[in-house]
């Protein structure tokens, strides 16, 4: 199974999240974890190649008691453009707010003429933040959005892991792992 994790630069909120989620299923699951890779990309190519904002690696290290490993992963981490053939190879796509659903919607539709395609594409799409309601399927209006935290504090960083923790939790026991 691929699931890829998307913001707009790819350096703040995406590589944090992949980085939890494939932490949060080795230390939680490992006998899924070969079954599972988790991929990270941004809707803005001009970050290509950087490395994880420092902001983000911070609140890894600091928070590193609540799932260990994140920050060895996120360490590692170099920002990449998303493509088409991610779009179309992964299970799962998750986004972090409704301009990066846009953004993956325009790129789908600028590559398939076929509705049919679109809308199987878009069915693998979600936005990760409504992972963190009790049940993300509930109000489909009501959506929980991963703000940018680039221009803000570290709190905003501090925000940001909490909500991707919490979005992991449940995103993971959404795909029924270890059951």
């Amino acid at each position: 199974m691929n699931v890829l994790v998307l913001c707009l630069g790819n350096i703040c909120r995406s590589p944090l999240a992949a980085s939890m989620l494939e932490a949060y299923v080795k230390n939680n699951f490992p006998e899924s974890a070969p079954q599972i890779s988790f991929y990270s990309a941004g809707t803005y190519s001009h970050t290509k190649g950087q490395k994880a904002d420092s902001r983000s690696i911070e609140v890894a290290v600091k928070n590193e008691n609540i799932v260990p490993g994140v920050s060895s992963i996120l360490s590692l981490h170099r920002a990449r453009p998303v493509t088409i053939a991610d779009i179309t190879l992964c299970d799962y796509i998750l986004v972090m707010d409704l301009s990066n659903l846009a953004k993956v919607r325009a790129i789908i539709e600028k590559n398939s003429s076929d509705q049919n395609t679109v809308n199987a594409l878009m069915k693998k799409v979600f936005l990760f933040g409504n992972f963190c309601k009790e049940n993300f399927h509930d109000n489909e209006e009501d959506h929980i959005i991963i703000k940018d935290p680039w221009y803000g504090s570290s709190s905003d960083f501090d925000t940001v892991y909490h909500q991707c923790h919490l979005a992991t939790k449940r995103f993971i026991s959404y795909l029924r792992l270890g059951q």
